[in-house]
């Protein structure tokens, strides 16, 4: 199961690969050439004691004018969008993807770690306590069924892609709906191959159970978690697989309706 997932999911990463197209174009920059050499002017000079005024005054007036270009970007990137006719929502989106990364967090202790690691290791003890639960719930005695799950067809993965929201960020296998749905009926096929045999077995890849985490800021200090409203990225096939499952059961439960 893990293997021929792995294998299928680097194949399919080799296929986006050789149909991305470059852009020949470079895109503007967040920063203008102003604002870049007051950077590099900054970064010349030697503070002491006799330039202490002259630091400060080219400091501030670099974070205006950070300020002032980042702002003027923003602006920009939407207006070319709203011209195009193009998502803003997605504008929106890849706009968030600039934003300053978090550079130190504070652990349980209130020691400042700044090593990605730790950081890393922050975030995991944080959220496991966050949302690990206290309550003892016993697992439910499910009754074996004789009548044998009918394998998964082409036209419920299908059906499942176009109800799968788009736009939306990828997963740690860095695929996205619209690829998966660009992919067309041979792709919808092996999928819905490997889905029959994952529920006939009862077994998922384990890389489905990854996934990957980012912290968008809201208020308040950085350096603490609590101001941080964590985002999980799961896996585009997962999110499809589930897709599929929860409109059979759907299905299954109107027909049940009296």
């Amino acid at each position: 199961c893990d293997e021929d997932y792995s294998i299928f999911a680097d194949k399919l990463r080799c296929c986006i690969k050789a149909a991305e197209i470059k852009k020949l174009k470079k895109a503007k920059g967040r920063i203008s050439i102003e604002t870049k050499s007051l950077l590099e002017k900054r970064r010349n000079m030697k503070r002491s004691s006799d330039n202490n005024l002259e630091y400060s005054i080219l400091c501030k007036l670099i974070r205006r004018k950070l300020k002032d270009d980042f702002e003027n970007f923003r602006k920009e990137k939407l207006l070319k969008t709203a011209e195009s006719r193009k998502s803003l929502r997605t504008c929106k989106w890849e706009l968030t993807q600039y934003r300053l990364s978090v550079t130190a967090l504070k652990n349980k202790d209130g020691e400042t770690v700044t090593n990605r690691a730790g950081m890393e290791e922050v975030c995991k003890d944080f959220y496991t306590k966050l949302f690990k639960s206290r309550i003892n719930v016993p697992f439910p005695t499910l009754k074996e069924s004789e009548e044998r799950v009918p394998p998964i067809i082409v036209s419920e993965v299908r059906s499942a892609l176009h109800q799968m929201k788009k736009g939306k960020a990828p997963g740690k296998e860095g695929l996205t709906s619209e690829m998966i749905y660009a992919g067309g009926e041979k792709l919808w096929k092996a999928l819905a191959l490997r889905f029959s045999r994952y529920l006939e077995e009862g077994k998922i890849p384990s890389s489905w159970k990854e996934s990957n985490t980012i912290l968008l800021h809201k208020k308040g200090d950085r350096e603490n978690l609590k101001n941080y409203r964590p985002i999980c990225l799961l896996s585009h096939i997962y999110k499809l697989f589930t897709k599929v499952i929860t409109n059979r059961l759907s299905q299954s439960l109107d027909e049940q309706q009296p």
